[in-house]
């Protein structure tokens, strides 16, 4: 069964998670741990989202995030790939480290913010990583140390979260698809935005569009070939044709990213 496709725009909150394959540990010691902390930031860096709540697990991690103008994939992506090439390269393995692609549920941001935060900060007490909540405040692969004023990374929203929760209404009833988590007007609505940008996709596909046609209408639309398009050169009107390329392929042709950039950078569809 097709896996279901990542609902994503900018602004969204998603709980985020990732684990090792076969539930294998991604965090054998502390610069494991201390090398990870610092990609985060630096794919914050070069794909910027907001980071509201975090919890690196012995073999799985927590994220809640919300979308920058590019989505989440683009941050998780280059932190994932990232920190498993150090993995296995540090650690003389092969082969993938996290299991699948990583998970991501959309959600309410109104009544589901502040219960999001405390179940995954509670997660290695939980577990019993740490024995007391002091002991959470003060492990460091947690982000509750910060919410209480201790030191935090510079890539940490802490201040989002101060936020006046409302109470859920009476009688209504959550949605859930394993993709989006909310009350039934957030999820409406969610799924009205994937309505229209599949209906979209369709009548391109009814007109004949593809990927071909779409580097074609760019390059002319840009003043540029469409070999160019597909050469290495990082000019900045070139790089800005590939941007707008890959962007119209994922946004209206429903095409995979990576697979797309990796094709675009060898120069062929």
């Amino acid at each position: 069964m097709p896996r279901g496709a990542r609902l994503d725009a900018p602004g969204v909150l998603h709980h985020v998670m990732a684990r090792g394959i076969e539930r294998r540990v991604l965090f054998s010691d502390q610069q494991d741990y201390q090398n990870f902390l610092g990609r985060i930031g630096r794919a914050r860096e070069k794909a910027p989202v907001e980071i509201l709540a975090w919890a690196l697990m012995p073999n799985h991690i927590h994220f809640l995030l919300r979308s920058g103008a590019h989505g989440i994939a683009g941050f998780m992506r280059r932190l994932l790939t990232g920190y498993a090439v150090t993995f296995n390269s540090r650690h003389r393995r092969s082969g993938h480290l996290f299991q699948d692609r990583f998970k991501s549920v959309v959600c309410e941001e109104d009544p589901y913010l502040l219960q999001l935060v405390r179940y995954i900060h509670l997660n290695p007490r939980v577990a019993g990583i740490v024995t007391n909540m002091h002991a959470l405040a003060e492990y460091p692969y947690v982000g509750h140390g910060a919410l209480l004023g201790k030191q935090a990374p510079e890539w940490l929203v802490a201040e989002n979260l101060k936020i006046n929760h409302r109470p859920r209404r009476g009688g209504e009833r959550d949605l859930y698809d394993g993709r989006v988590l909310g009350e039934g007007e957030f999820v409406q609505e969610i799924w009205k935005q994937v309505d229209k940008r599949e209906g979209v996709l369709q009548r391109l596909k009814r007109a004949g569009w593809d990927l071909r046609r779409l580097a074609q209408e760019v390059s002319r639309q840009e003043g540029i070939s469409e070999r160019a398009l597909f050469s290495r050169s990082r000019q900045r009107k070139l790089t800005r044709a590939k941007a707008i390329f890959l962007y119209a392929s994922f946004e209206y042709l429903g095409a995979s990213l990576a697979p797309l950039a990796s094709r675009l950078l060898k120069g062929n569809l």
